[in-house]
């Protein structure tokens, strides 16, 4: 709809390609979003917001470098605002920067983002919106990197009160907090209160209606079912695993980089299983899709290779053994 207002209407077209490029960004057509988004600043290249777009759909492809200087540019401009600039807007920026910073590793330059950006937040008196519960969470998963649990326990608590609070105990960014939370305990060996958690969070987004509901139940299916893997009880995580990949498959395009995630978390669990064949027929699904996102992170494609090759191997190992049972 949005792609036939921008045709119909040349002299509103430029403020239009800003709603287009966030559809086709929701539908990781980065590269489409990316197009869209330099046509804008092509106009207006002094837009913040504009700046900060594009900075998440070329990190959204693995352009760090290019995405870097979006959110540094985009941070200029509202820090020079007398005054300071609007704290939102200017906590908004440094949490993106910060996510990509955290998604290349650089775990100590996510941290001082991540750290301004609450300093911001708490001088502003935002420490009840829920935009600053979620930079606390973001902040604990870089504790959580670390293997610094008890920072990363007292931060993902903390997001977990100020959403509870803010917008009840049954709203999806409870269920995700708990998913935070009950990944710290699991890193601690903590399974039982990690079960807990998860379970807690399977409710919320069971209960949830539309599509975001469901896509968010399918992270808390594949986050418990990796829980049950580590316990070997794998027919309980393969049931979650085969529920989670059902539900996407039903959401969303063939061919998106999602449904590839389920189908390697699947494959690996075969693999854990023996079940040589089954892995393999999964792992050349994953790489199919991840190959095909040619705007995509190579880091997929590299970790469906690594999983087809494990069970490759495995499935070599069991013809060899079965031979020798045959001699």
């Amino acid at each position: 709809y949005i792609s036939e207002s921008v045709a119909s209407s040349e002299r509103e077209a430029v403020e239009r390609y800003v709603p287009l490029a966030r559809a086709q960004f929701e539908l990781g057509e980065y590269a489409a979003a990316e197009s869209a988004l330099r046509k804008v600043l092509a106009v207006h290249k002094d837009d913040p917001e504009v700046l900060n777009n594009l900075g998440l759909v070329l990190n959204a492809q693995a352009k760090y470098h290019e995405a870097e200087e979006q959110f540094e540019k985009a941070l200029n401009m509202v820090e020079s605002i007398p005054g300071g600039g609007d704290p939102v807007r200017t906590t908004v920026i440094l949490n993106n920067l910060a996510l990509m910073k955290f998604k290349q590793g650089k775990y100590k330059d996510a941290k001082l983002l991540y750290d301004k950006a609450l300093a911001i937040g708490k001088q502003a008196g935002l420490p009840a919106d829920p935009n600053f519960a979620a930079r606390l969470s973001n902040l604990a998963e870089v504790y959580l990197e670390e293997g610094n649990y008890t920072e990363a326990e007292l931060l993902s608590k903390s997001a977990l009160d100020i959403d509870e609070q803010a917008l009840g105990h049954d709203s999806l960014a409870v269920a995700t907090d708990l998913n935070a939370l009950a990944s710290v305990y699991e890193k601690q060996g903590k399974y039982k209160d990690a079960e807990r958690l998860y379970k807690r969070a399977l409710d919320i987004d069971k209960n949830g209606s539309g599509p975001k509901s469901r896509l968010n139940l399918t992270k808390t299916q594949t986050n418990l079912a990796g829980l049950y893997a580590s316990q070997h009880r794998y027919v309980e995580a393969e049931a979650l695993y085969t529920s989670s990949l059902t539900i996407k498959r039903k959401l969303l395009k063939p061919d998106d980089p999602s449904i590839a995630i389920s189908l390697s978390r699947l494959a690996e669990l075969y693999v854990s299983q023996g079940r040589c064949v089954d892995a393999a027929k999964l792992g050349v699904q994953a790489l199919a899709i991840d190959e095909k996102k040619v705007d995509g992170d190579p880091r997929y494609v590299a970790a469906d290779l690594n999983i087809l090759g494990v069970a490759h191997l495995c499935q070599r190992r069991s013809e060899e053994h079965t031979s020798e049972l045959q001699s």
